[in-house]
């Protein structure tokens, strides 16, 4: 019997989405959980990293690594692993609707990647079934997971463009 292992699928290396400006980081933060929620990735995902340097003059430097999973089939698991790169970002304090409000602002860089992940057997017989006798099926997962990873970035862009 075939060992059962795991490969890996590049589909999008890196999308970029970059925000200068003022943002209300903690309900960003929220809404890129519920999308996550929302679009079927494992609740609670994996947080890998979340690493605050803070510098004398009051202004942070945050990194968080996210990777969410969602099983899309026995044998095709989509991954999503978001990168914050957030450089310079200040509390500060603004008036929205007559009433004070706090909101952070810095550099927000974003970059979001996915993946693939081929569960199950991986001898000769899964290479042939997919090389001959269902190769559109891989064709489909990466194309359903480009066009759900250019989603994320889509949405991300419409949200920081609320702050400009």
């Amino acid at each position: 019997m075939a060992e059962k292992q795991e490969e890996r699928i590049e589909v999008v290396k890196e999308f970029r989405v970059r925000h200068v400006g003022i943002l209300d980081l903690k309900y960003f933060y929220r809404d890129v959980k519920r999308w996550l929620d929302h679009n079927g990735y494992d609740s609670p995902f994996n947080e890998d990293k979340y690493d605050v340097q803070e510098f004398p003059d009051g202004a942070k430097t945050i990194n968080i690594f996210w990777s969410a999973v969602k099983k899309k089939t026995k044998y095709f698991h989509y991954l999503i692993k978001i990168k914050w790169i957030l450089v310079g970002v200040r509390e500060i304090e603004i008036e929205y609707e007559g009433k004070k409000s706090k909101r952070f602002k810095g550099d927000f860089d974003i970059k979001i990647g996915s993946s693939i992940i081929k569960k199950g057997p991986q001898g000769s017989i899964r290479k042939i079934w997919e090389r001959f006798v269902n190769p559109k099926r891989i064709d489909d997962h990466i194309l359903d997971l480009y066009n759900k990873t250019n989603e994320l970035r889509e949405w991300m862009k419409n949200y920081f463009d609320q702050y400009i």
